[in-house]
């Protein structure tokens, strides 16, 4: 049992880290036409959930209560839409840090997809968000061993310049924290 709170990310790595995450969004062929066309009353539909993806993406971290704030290096916003009505929103979110971006990558995909809800619900009475999931999730420490196929091996060399002999500590600790993340 836990007592709550965010998660301990103090001791690891900063390792490059990238999500992707996809929501569906159903709508009538009327309005796939009305939106091929430019005829949404309020505006461009794609323009508006790229902008609100991102802005999402960035603020994950004010909506989820237990997300870190995290930086993020980049954000790549994509749609495709069918004849048969249904849009695919594609986010992806890349960074560098000690934890992943995978809730940044769903937040934004489903705010997007929200975005087209809303700007669609004035002429569309069937509208549906049909899912939105985690696509891939790639870095971090194992991904990292996984891409690589190998153990991480290190020597750790302690050297001091105090005249008197005393116990290492330095060397130890930097040894159990290795070992912690598998190297040897």
């Amino acid at each position: 049992m836990t007592n709550g709170g965010m998660y301990d990310i103090s001791d690891k790595p900063d390792t490059s880290r990238m999500a992707v995450a996809q929501a569906v969004i159903k709508i009538s062929p009327f309005t796939v036409t009305l939106v091929n066309n430019g005829k949404v009353p309020k505006g461009n539909i794609f323009d508006a959930a790229r902008i609100s993806a991102n802005m999402a993406a960035k603020r994950t971290w004010d909506l989820l209560p237990y997300c870190h704030p995290i930086s993020i290096d980049h954000i790549a916003v994509k749609f495709d839409m069918t004849a048969e009505g249904r849009i695919k929103i594609i986010v992806t979110v890349k960074n560098v840090n000690k934890t992943g971006v995978e809730m940044e990558a769903l937040t934004g995909a489903c705010i997007a997809a929200l975005t087209i809800y809303d700007m669609l619900k004035p002429i569309d009475d069937n509208l549906e968000v049909e899912s939105i999931k985690l696509l891939e999730k790639t870095g971090g420490l194992k991904s990292f061993l996984q891409t690589y196929n190998r153990t991480l091996r290190a020597a750790v060399l302690v050297m001091s310049d105090s005249r008197t002999q005393k116990e290492d500590k330095s060397g130890k600790v930097i040894l159990e924290r290795l070992a912690k993340y598998g190297v040897e």
